[in-house]
């Protein structure tokens, strides 16, 4: 299973990352995940912005340079979240690194780890079109959207004519665009809505302060985009 995370918001990336690192713990609980950042927020957010990543790589890239395991629990607080109970989180991270991504390059590396682990893919928003190819080879669509923001209505057509399976989570309370969002749940199966938690901005700095602090329902969501990934494997897979 490949996830391709994007975002069409009216704040930067940092919650788009933050959430990306959210859903890829929350299924690493059940099964090894991987997450590829190609816009730099994960790796802030897991400690590995200084570390040798895809865009140090890319004439010879070789996926043991580059592949961190991921010690979760040192990190992330399990037992005081709701990430708390079950196995131990298996989850590695291809760092951003410092230098230029290929887009083509970056394509290929995603499928060789999908023949081992399921992978998230954190896309920068404001290159979104030199991802295209990747975009449209990716089993889910993960869209973060605001349904004011700039572009959003494009996005949403873009993703629309993939004829794939994608998901929209809708951050409430950053748009008051009542008609919009009810245009977009009549044309997606799968809509999402969830509350702009404040702890998300502290993922970055904090991330142990920021599970103890998460509200409940934003736990739950979080957890319900999991299982709700986890499920559909089947239909996707057969």
């Amino acid at each position: 299973m490949v996830i391709a995370v994007f975002a069409s918001l009216n704040v930067n990336d940092a919650l788009k990352s933050a959430l990306c690192c959210l859903v890829a713990v929350a299924l690493s609980r059940t099964k090894p995940v991987c997450i590829v950042d190609a816009d730099g927020g994960v790796s802030k957010i897991f400690r590995v912005e200084g570390d040798a990543g895809l865009g140090d790589h890319n004439d010879e890239l070789r996926l043991r340079d580059v592949v961190l395991e991921i010690e979760v629990e040192e990190i992330w607080p399990t037992d005081k979240s709701f990430l708390g109970g079950g196995v131990k989180p298996r989850l590695w991270i291809v760092p951003r690194g410092s230098g230029k991504i290929d887009a083509k390059k970056l394509a290929e590396v995603i499928m060789l780890l999908n023949s081992f682990v399921d992978v998230l893919v954190d896309i920068p928003s404001s290159k979104l079109h030199e991802y295209n190819n990747l975009l449209r080879r990716a089993d889910f669509a993960f869209w973060l959207a605001d349904p004011c923001s700039n572009g959003a209505n494009s996005i949403f057509s873009l993703i629309s004519g993939w004829k794939k399976e994608y998901v929209l989570l809708l951050i409430r309370e950053l748009s008051s665009c009542e008609k919009e969002k009810q245009h977009w749940q009549l044309n997606s199966n799968n809509v999402f809505e969830l509350e702009f938690d404040s702890t998300f901005k502290l993922l970055l700095k904090s991330p142990e302060k920021a599970l103890r602090k998460m509200k409940r329902v934003t736990a739950k969501r979080i957890e319900e985009l999991a299982e709700y990934f986890i499920s559909s494997i089947g239909v996707n897979y057969g």
